[in-house]
């Protein structure tokens, strides 16, 4: 995306706002700003918008919130990520709900942020991403952890199953040959 670089030796990072929230977008708009290696190059207030926007600017980075009218946060992060591989998702949201977050992720989102970051963290996030890293607020990443072993207990769990019921009918397979072998061997000799 973007090659030009600053007095801070850093490539610009070109980005783009989408929030429904006008208060959202200028208050960050005005904080990043701020920022000699950032550029705010659109705000969209709609999922639509955001996805519009994105085809135009082609930025590094779409800065999304998630419940947006017209098309939602997923929606839109979906598609700037299939139509644009090279821009980056960073969502900044209210909603900590599991199906969200997985969603969010699920359609490409590179990092998933609450609303209730600090400024730096929100700056840090936004230059990791542009370095190609995934950041995660605490709150989400402990969900994704308590997710993940969720999953991998269930993954054990039903690897041990498996294993235990390849067992349990070889053992039966067996029982049969025992038993016949048994007969044979207890039946009166001739």
């Amino acid at each position: 995306m973007s090659t030009a670089v600053n007095d801070t030796d850093r490539p610009i990072l070109r980005l783009l706002i989408a929030d429904d929230q006008p208060l959202i977008r200028r208050g960050l708009a005005i904080m990043l700003a701020t920022e000699p290696d950032i550029e705010v190059v659109g705000q969209a207030a709609d999922g639509l918008e955001a996805i519009e926007q994105a085809l135009a600017t082609q930025p590094d980075i779409v800065v999304m919130d998630l419940q947006m009218p017209r098309a939602s946060g997923i929606v839109a992060t979906r598609e700037i990520t299939t139509k644009l591989p090279a821009t980056r998702v960073v969502v900044l949201t209210t909603y900590d709900y599991d199906e969200l977050v997985f969603e969010a992720i699920y359609a490409g989102a590179q990092a998933y942020l609450l609303k209730d970051a600090p400024e730096e963290e929100v700056l840090e996030t936004l230059r990791a991403v542009q370095r190609g890293e995934s950041r995660l607020s605490p709150t989400i990443a402990r969900k994704v952890m308590e997710q993940f072993r969720t999953f991998a207990g269930y993954a054990v769990k039903t690897e041990a199953d498996l294993l235990k019921s390849a067992v349990l009918k070889d053992i039966d397979s067996i029982d049969p040959a025992l038993q016949a072998a048994q007969t044979v061997a207890s039946a009166p000799k001739p």
